[in-house]
């Protein structure tokens, strides 16, 4: 690529030396003359970078990337390129980087992934050329049609044939090499998709094209293939024809290609000794300024060295002195603060024996006003005369309880000692008895209380029932202090953490006035209470949420506010928690003692009831509980034992197991019904209900027990079943 005819001035520098420099360039590299080309354009760029001419330092870089292509240093050829392309956008000039991106998709190595990169190069030229409506974009598209061919692409080929025709349409004057070039990819075309009469049509105009045009290696590339079409559509004579003008060209273009090899080695050879002999005296250079610049480096830093030393005896000597200081008061200083740790251990453990000291010496005479309160609330006639004062007496009484009960806890929560009791307890029925026990409060407040509980969480789990009352009871109780006529959320959520574990997520969300940001986390301290818009009737110590932060402190967890001023507050913390087995609540509770609880007058001893599952532990587990009430136990290891038990004796209620091997429950209790549709069959089973409940009814089960189950649950489901069926039970 030649630049030639640009006369613009830029910068006040002078175009003429700078465009001669190019002429002398363009010059050198049609002669093969890549040293002295090298050298030129080297010369170009530094001119142009002196006077800061930053068009013809493009030129400077792109023709040196020509240099190295034309010498097959591809590497090279795109580095060059590339900075090329940088200087063009620095000046925001479209056809100069139309130009550079040429270049560096023509210096790009013949291969199929680089074809695709040069695509991309080509469609940036492209797409800058249409930008531009110059109308002049043959070049590009018949590189990019060319590819496309290589690579099989033959609908995008086409559209970029058609590209090209336009723009020979609308510029003339073009070469007739770029009119032959459309012609001949017009023919690949068509031959390509089958269609032989227009694909011979264009090659035989590229044909009469060619004969006229002294372009040797365009020629023999063009009659080799137009033969090969030629032979295959039967036009042996013509195939002839150009087969021999193709040999007669050949010996004449080889001998040009020996002699252009031959040149093109010379100019490499003397292009790699002027990198050579300008390399070697670049290092002579480099090499005297070194030696030069490392003396005076050198006594610099013996100067320095000097100084630095100087410096540093200086300052040993001070630190010295200052650390020997510094140690001294260090001792003291720890001696004191050793002292003073002592004396706050001894503080706080005297706080926490006052406080609990105080709070059980006030409780017994307490416990006695309510009960006198209590006493004389039954008696009609005094209370008629005195409702006022006995109510006063009993809310002041409560209140006071209450500020010793919480003194009592935050005493014990700083004791080392403290400890949490995990025991097994029922989630969704602790929290329902919560919020019962509320209902008198919030009704006096029209505020409504809402429980809500994923489906999904366990009924019984592990943990320490009272401290997370005490939690929950805390945060709802206070919510209710700040919400007057509105509503209050319990939600309750989980994930699974890992079989049989749960990680429990709990918010209280409230209606009521909101706290202030800069008070959400004073909230959480000893004694602390907002003021600001807090309601004249409510009273307190400040120590519930308090105890909420040290209490979820002892359980891993920790108290999240959000609230906004007269929308609300939800306070949320998450706890993991086991789900309880069914050994664990059989074993935390009486069995006689919940069958006692059921009814004072009936009692399931007496019933026979077969128990029907395929594990020997659970079967002994359910046995253990029910001969604990005196019931008649027998056993079915499977779903064909029990069908045939079932069958030869008859039993007040079956306990059915759901996954058994074999017959399953709903299998085996289909058959059952078959010759006996009366007697209650319960699953037992610690399958998901919602996985169930159809499935139960289908098969003709008359009930459920979720596993782990209460002791409460269990006998009051068999009890409720027996008694529907006019059993022989002992009243």
């Amino acid at each position: 690529m030649h630049y030639v005819g640009y006369s613009q001035h830029e910068n006040n520098c002078s175009p003429s030396i700078l465009e001669q420099k190019i002429v002398e360039v363009n010059t050198a590299i049609d002669a093969l003359h890549f040293d002295i080309a090298i050298s030129k354009s080297e010369e170009l760029i530094h001119m142009a970078d002196v006077c800061n001419c930053n068009k013809y330092l493009f030129y400077g870089y792109n023709l040196l990337g020509e240099n190295h292509i034309r010498l097959g240093d591809t590497l090279k050829a795109i580095q060059y390129a590339e900075k090329a392309v940088e200087v063009a956008k620095k000046i925001k000039n479209d056809t100069l980087l139309a130009i550079g991106y040429t270049s560096m998709a023509t210096a790009l190595p013949d291969n199929r992934s680089s074809k695709r990169e040069a695509l991309k190069l080509y469609k940036k030229t492209l797409d800058i050329y249409q930008k531009n409506n110059t109308g002049k974009f043959l070049k590009p598209a018949l590189k990019m049609a060319s590819i496309y061919k290589d690579l099989g692409l033959y609908a995008k080929m086409k559209s970029y044939i058609d590209l090209a025709q336009k723009s020979l349409e609308n510029d003339p004057s073009t070469a007739s090499e770029y009119r032959i070039t459309l012609e001949i990819l017009q023919g690949e075309y068509y031959d390509a998709v089958g269609n032989q009469g227009k694909a011979a049509e264009y090659y035989n105009m590229a044909y009469r094209h060619t004969e006229n045009q002294d372009m040797p290696h365009f020629i023999l590339s063009f009659y080799e293939s137009y033969a090969n079409f030629l032979n295959k559509n039967d036009n042996a004579e013509k195939a002839y024809e150009v087969q021999r003008k193709y040999d007669d060209n050949f010996k004449q273009i080889e001998q040009i290609a020996q002699k252009e090899s031959v040149q093109l080695a010379i100019a490499k050879s003397d292009a790699e000794e002027f990198k050579r002999q300008r390399n070697a005296a670049n290092i002579k250079a480099n090499v005297a300024s070194a030696n030069l610049q490392q003396k005076k480096t050198e006594e610099i830093l013996l100067w320095i060295l000097i100084g630095l030393s100087a410096i540093f005896l200086i300052y040993f000597y001070i630190s010295t002195r200052t650390r020997i200081k510094y140690m001294r008061d260090l001792k003291k200083k720890n001696k004191e603060l050793t002292c003073a740790k002592a004396k706050l251990e001894e503080t706080a453990l005297t706080k926490s024996r006052f406080f609990s000291t105080l709070s059980h010496e006030m409780r017994t005479p307490l416990y006695s006003v309510t009960g006198i309160a209590g006493l004389l609330e039954k008696d009609n006639d005094f209370t008629m005369k005195y409702a006022e004062e006995i109510n006063s007496l009993k809310f002041s009484s409560n209140h006071l309880l209450d500020i010793i009960s919480d003194l009592l806890d935050v005493s014990k929560l700083d004791d080392e000692n403290f400890k949490l009791i995990n025991r097994p307890f029922n989630l969704k029925i602790l929290m329902s008895e919560i919020l019962s026990s509320f209902d008198k409060y919030a009704y006096r407040g029209k505020t409504k209380l809402h429980l809500d509980i994923h489906n999904e969480l366990p009924n019984y789990i592990l943990g320490d029932s009272r401290r997370l009352s005490q939690i929950i009871i805390n945060i709802v109780g206070n919510a209710l202090k700040f919400t007057n006529d509105g509503d209050i959320w319990v939600h309750l959520d989980g994930e699974v953490i890992k079989p049989k574990q749960y990680r429990i997520t709990f918010a209280i969300q409230d209606t009521g006035i909101g706290i202030p940001p800069e008070a959400q986390k004073r909230i959480f301290e000893e004694f602390s209470q907002v003021e600001e818009g807090k309601p004249k009737s409510t009273k307190g110590t400040g120590l519930g949420l308090a105890i909420v932060k040290k209490l979820l402190e002892k359980m891993d967890s920790a108290i999240q506010v959000e609230s906004v001023v007269g929308e609300g507050s939800t306070f949320s913390f998450s706890i993991d928690f086991n789900e309880a087995t069914l050994q664990d609540v059989i074993n935390h509770e009486d069995p006689k003692q919940v069958a006692k609880s059921l009814a004072s007058e009936k009692s399931i001893r007496n019933a026979s009831i077969l128990i029907v599952d395929d594990n020997k532990i659970n079967r002994l587990v359910t046995k253990k509980i029910l001969t604990g009430l005196e019931v008649i136990v027998t056993e079915a290891a499977n779903g064909e034992d029990a069908i045939i038990k079932a069958h030869n004796e008859s039993y007040d209620l079956i306990l059915m197991d759901i996954n058994m091997p074999g017959l399953n429950g709903f299998e085996t209790t289909k058959i059952i019904r078959k010759s006996n549709p009366i007697v209650p069959i319960i699953a037992l089973t610690a399958t998901s209900l919602g996985e169930i409940t159809e499935t139960i009814e289908e098969s003709g089960m008359n009930g459920f027990v979720i596993k782990p189950y209460s002791m409460k649950e269990f006998v009051q489901t068999i009890v409720s079943h027996l008694d529907k069926t006019n059993t022989t039970l002992s009243i």
